[in-house]
């Protein structure tokens, strides 16, 4: 008659051939008396060094805590699921397992489950790249726009500034000193303007034209604002440009894109 061990074991040889999971049962003494095909062929292992060997055996630098693992399913007789740090072809990798304890003619031994889970690490590698990636391009988009409303800003002052000397410069029509000193505060803020317009190249290449809802009322009163000290201010021109707006209480919300040049 073959015995029940021997049965069991061509019967789990049977069963477990063709699946994608490593599968494994040992004594209480942590001893393997049986494999399945994954086993084998992960490991590169022959079935025969697998048999009647421990972990401390095949993988003395990682035995200690399978073992850890192990009999704590023994003593408590409840599966227990962890992921191990397993070392295959030279490479060391994690696998989730799960424990078991089987009984087998009255003697309790252990069984266990496999699964690779280098994919699935990459995978999360790889989500975490991506999601890295569109933090820092959020995160630059968002200073994008910070910069390029701050540059805005500032161009509109020095623009503001240039016309006011400007104005100034004409009145000073027969004070050399005075005509360069206005000169030469007007080349520094083209100077800046410069700079400024540097920057405001810079930010607006590196962010991509989107369609945005726009009020076209507040777009004409900032263009307004734009040229107030020209309006405002007496020049040789005094008298004779006159700009009037009348803007509806309301104007509807078109798409556009604005350009803060």
């Amino acid at each position: 008659m073959v015995p029940a061990e021997t049965r069991i074991t061509e019967l789990l040889t049977l069963l477990t051939g063709s699946l994608p999971v490593r599968l494994w049962l040992k004594d209480a003494r942590g001893v393997y008396v049986f494999v399945n095909d994954r086993m084998i062929s992960d490991f590169s292992i022959a079935r025969e060094q697998w048999i009647g060997s421990t972990d401390e055996q095949l993988f003395p630098d990682l035995a200690r805590a399978h073992r850890r693992n192990d009999l704590a399913v023994l003593s408590e007789g409840q599966p227990l699921r962890t992921t191990d740090l397993i070392e295959r072809q030279g490479n060391r990798e994690f696998a989730l397992v799960l424990r078991f304890p089987v009984e087998i003619n009255g003697e309790r031994h252990l069984g266990g489950l496999g699964i690779d889970l280098k994919n699935e690490i990459s995978g999360l590698l790889e989500l975490h790249r991506v999601q890295e990636q569109r933090y820092r391009n959020e995160r630059l988009r968002s200073l994008g726009e910070l910069a390029s409303g701050l540059v805005h800003d500032l161009s509109n002052n020095l623009n503001a500034a240039r016309l006011r000397l400007d104005v100034l410069r004409s009145r000073a029509q027969e004070d050399n000193k005075i005509r360069d000193d206005i000169d030469l505060v007007i080349r520094s803020i083209n100077s800046a303007a410069d700079r400024v317009k540097g920057v405001q190249d810079f930010v607006r290449a590196g962010r991509d034209a989107e369609l945005q809802s726009l009020d076209l009322g507040i777009l004409i009163r900032e263009a307004l604002e734009m040229v107030d000290v020209v309006m405002k201010s007496p020049t040789v021109l005094a008298g004779r440009i006159q700009i009037e707006c009348t803007l509806p209480e309301s104007l509807p919300m078109v798409l556009g894109v604005v350009d803060r040049a």
